[in-house]
């Protein structure tokens, strides 16, 4: 079985807006085993009144409406990360979800799913994905194209999703295959290169308390070739690349699901093909043209509530 992301012509593989105003039963049970060395650079020190400075000092690149929401529940000594304060209690280590999707054993052991969504952000599709989450009273991770953000409106957006307490990674800077991967072979230089450029250009909305080291490799890692030296440069820079084991085949343009009973019966499908782990990470996109997503997400995330998983996002 296919399990494609970013409707990617490639051979074939296997894949691998509110604040909430409480935090779903199943996200309050996070983290009954110890913190692993990357989530505890999340601490709970006291509040700082210095974000609205550091807010201001960003660059002048970035439209001043995003730097006016800036967040403000951020400690004073707390490392820069890519969620909000609150959203400690049910962030996980992107390496350790990472050995988790293997099988191998890991703190986690509890059954958690990451909802994760591609190819933003948008005012069309983005706005209503995060209103479906608002009232599920569930968190995702969103996988950020960086040259989406480049007008005011998007900056904007970006900044509801942080501030409802949603992941932030990222997704390339232009999503351009022949520029990361040309002739199919990994350009590591350009992958770090719009990795950096990213990552910057979010910090400048979001603040200096911001920064992402997650990363989604447009089409999936799986699907391209000699990757090594981008994924050493990557982890240099203290960066975990994520794949999924779990979609709902949004990514397969015309082959792909035309139900949403057809959508939930490939994402069933899918969860067969990976190995056996107590995490669960599920391609999504919120591109302009998902619609049948978002009218398949509700019962997506019924479908992980009905089944004992609590919903953590990947930091």
């Amino acid at each position: 079985m296919i399990l494609s992301g970013c409707q990617s012509p490639k051979k074939p593989t296997v894949q691998g807006s509110a604040n909430v105003s409480s935090t779903t039963s199943t996200q309050k049970s996070k983290k009954t085993t110890a913190t692993t060395s990357s989530e505890s650079s999340s601490g709970n020190s006291a509040t700082s009144s210095s974000q609205a400075t550091a807010a201001s000092s960003s660059s002048t690149d970035v439209d001043a409406q995003t730097q006016d929401n800036s967040p403000t529940n951020v400690t004073e000594n707390r490392a820069a990360t890519n969620h909000i304060v609150s959203a400690d209690s049910y962030a996980y280590s992107a390496a350790e979800v990472q050995t988790a999707m293997t099988g191998q054993p890991t703190t986690i052991t509890q059954p958690t799913v990451f909802l994760t969504f591609d190819d933003g952000v948008n005012q069309t599709m983005t706005p209503r994905v995060l209103q479906t989450l608002a009232e599920q009273q569930v968190h995702a991770t969103f996988f950020v194209v960086g040259n989406t953000l480049t007008n005011a409106a998007n900056q904007n957006m970006l900044q509801q999703e942080y501030q409802a307490g949603h992941g932030i990674a990222v997704h390339s800077y232009d999503h351009n295959y022949n520029l990361l991967y040309p002739n199919r072979v990994a350009n590591a230089a350009a992958i770090v290169r719009e990795y950096q450029q990213t990552n910057t250009l979010m910090t400048q909305i979001l603040g200096n308390d911001f920064t992402t080291k997650v990363w989604r490799y447009p089409g999936g890692h799986m699907s391209w070739r000699n990757l090594a030296p981008a994924d050493a440069q990557l982890k240099q820079l203290g960066v975990t690349w994520m794949d999924w084991n779990g979609a709902v085949g949004d990514a397969l343009g015309n082959s792909g699901p035309k139900t949403v009973a057809a959508m939930l019966q490939y994402h069933a499908n899918s969860l067969t093909a990976f190995p056996t782990s107590p995490v669960k990470v599920i391609l999504m996109h919120d591109a302009i043209d998902k619609e049948l997503t978002l009218q398949a997400l509700p019962e997506v995330i019924t479908y992980y509530k009905t089944h004992g998983y609590q919903f953590g996002i990947l930091s």
